[in-house]
């Protein structure tokens, strides 16, 4: 099963906004988890096979790579961004079917593939929805035909957020020619509704 990303060119204080409004509509709280928060673990360890890379993420392409989160909650998303090359790997959560998680940019023709992978848009994938609130592992890893693991961050819905919660990272270094984000893009994310099942979103920006 593959599960591709949801989301167009769009905002972070959009989607902020939209997962906050949600949140409110259900009773339940979004967690977000940094790529640095001691929940996530990675195999191999730090920083032997994972690097730090622009706009904020953590990527190996060891054929060991592995990052392990733990979370109590009912709702698991993963939030990053889309890459011109073509870029998926997997995702399992508890015993559940293995899905391969696909981030690729798909909007336009691919460039050629000696050219190198560069983030385009942020994203937000739904992972798993209608959990039982109890703790929950999610493990990301990749096969020989997968080129990359990739984590940004994840955000999950709970009853009972933790008190404090981990700061964000500082940003990398961006390179020095990146993409731009445009206007009058649409966002589209699969969320926990006020009455049970999914909902989804669209809203049209104009930052």
């Amino acid at each position: 099963m593959r599960c591709y990303m949801t989301s167009h060119r769009t905002s972070w204080i959009l989607q902020a906004y939209l997962l906050s409004w949600v949140a409110l509509a259900s009773a339940l709280s979004n967690v977000t988890v940094f790529r640095d928060s001691p929940s996530i673990s990675y195999e191999p360890g730090l920083p032997d096979a994972w690097n730090e890379a622009w706009p904020g993420v953590r990527i190996s392409s060891d054929s060991q790579a592995k990052a392990t989160f733990q979370f109590t909650g009912v709702a698991l998303y993963y939030q990053g961004w889309s890459w011109t090359q073509p870029t998926y790997f997997t995702a399992q959560l508890d015993d559940q079917p293995e899905v391969t998680l696909d981030i690729t940019d798909r909007k336009g023709a691919l460039p050629d593939a000696n050219a190198t992978s560069v983030p385009t848009t942020p994203l937000i994938l739904l992972i798993a929805s209608n959990l039982t609130e109890s703790l929950h592992q999610l493990v990301l890893t990749k096969t020989s035909d997968q080129p990359q693991v990739i984590v940004g961050s994840f955000i999950y819905s709970t009853n009972n957020p933790p008190a404090t919660t981990t700061p964000a990272p500082k940003p990398t270094t961006p390179p020095a020619k990146s993409s731009s984000l445009g206007k009058n893009d649409i966002l589209k994310i699969a969320l926990p509704s006020a009455f049970g099942g999914l909902a989804l979103l669209s809203l049209m920006t104009g930052w």
